[in-house]
């Protein structure tokens, strides 16, 4: 009897985490949608800025709802181009493009972070191709990150720490 009620107990919970997996995705899916009318609706740039943080040089793009930002990290000549989509300077959604080290015009990594009341709700970690790269087959037995040159020290936990951090100081900059 214990063994049959504890098998329900993880069925439900197994259930139940899905359903709000789910439901976040669905709700990222919406701030997605948002994020795209707003940056089209509003896609003059207010302007345009460069800064210094540690060894990175930072150049931004200031639209009303986004912030585009382009790292270049001056030790390893690595970029990661970031794409803020926010409101009243809560951010919404986080998008991270890190060119291949191997394929710059053709291949990257793309992080997607969302954010509903400043909470993370979902993020997800996609790897594009376009070109001549379309269609061909990769050695299942390598990690992507050895295939196409991304840092493996890039991760979702440096990617939301810096994302975070570099949002902090663009609206740090923007009052001085």
């Amino acid at each position: 009897m214990k063994k049959a009620i504890f098998n329900i107990l993880i069925i439900f919970l197994i259930f139940t985490s899905v359903k709000a997996q789910k439901a976040n995705s669905l709700l990222a899916n919406n701030i997605a949608i948002e994020c795209y009318k707003n940056a089209t609706k509003y896609n003059k740039p207010l302007y345009k800025k460069s800064f210094r943080l540690d060894s990175i040089k930072v150049d931004i793009t200031r639209f009303k709802t986004t912030i585009k930002a382009v790292s270049l990290f001056e030790g390893s000549k690595r970029t990661l181009e970031i794409t803020y989509c926010f409101n009243n300077e809560a951010i919404k959604a986080i998008y991270v493009r890190e060119p291949s080290l191997q394929f710059p015009e053709y291949a990257a990594a793309n992080y997607q972070i969302y954010f509903n009341n400043g909470e993370l709700i979902y993020k997800i970690l996609r790897f594009s191709t376009t070109g001549p790269l379309i269609g061909l087959n990769y050695p299942v037995d390598k990690d992507m990150c050895e295939v196409f040159g991304y840092i493996k020290a890039v991760d979702d936990e440096f990617i939301l720490k810096y994302s975070k951090l570099l949002f902090r100081k663009i609206l740090a900059s923007e009052k001085e």
